[in-house]
């Protein structure tokens, strides 16, 4: 996350799922802009594969963080099999 006191990137928290997540998609879920809800700004992270080779099985988790929260942590919306 960067920073806006120093414009640094400081790190926040690893995702839940063990393995890296090749060719998977992140996405800005749409800002609450209520001041009093601290503006919920979430990330969704979802697909991809935990292997690089053509025939890699999916991944079928999903995982949110909230940086509205005051330590966020990344968190599973769907559980691994």
């Amino acid at each position: 996350m960067l920073s806006l006191k120093t414009w640094e990137w400081e790190h926040v928290d690893n995702l839940r799922y063990e393995h890296p997540r090749h060719d998977g998609n992140c996405v800005l879920l749409p800002l609450s802009f209520a001041p009093e809800d601290n503006y919920k700004a979430r990330i969704l992270t979802f697909g991809g594969s935990k292997d690089t080779a053509l025939q890699a099985e999916p991944i079928e988790t999903t995982e949110i963080i909230d940086f509205s929260d005051p330590s966020p942590k990344w968190r599973f919306l769907t559980t691994p099999n």
